[in-house]
């Protein structure tokens, strides 16, 4: 079903990004500059990526559960 799918593609990107993060905090050798900066960008990642996703899924989900408890006669 869709909610499946949404829910597997959701865990797929927080894994990955949870696994960069555990990675990036394993590496000893990696310069402190460095791994600032990709923290950074790997938090600016996840940001591009989540705020569309929640710009269209909370719409989304208000619409739907409006429309099966007759919230909002259309």
């Amino acid at each position: 079903s869709i909610f499946q799918q949404l829910l597997l593609i959701f865990v797929i990107i927080t894994s990955t990004f949870a696994h960069m993060f555990y990675i990036l905090n394993r590496l000893p050798k990696t310069n402190a500059v460095s791994a600032h900066r990709i923290r950074r960008s790997l938090v600016s990642l996840f940001i591009q990526i989540a705020v569309p996703l929640l710009l269209l899924l909370l719409p989304g989900c208000i619409l739907f559960v409006s429309i099966i408890c007759l919230c909002i006669p259309f």
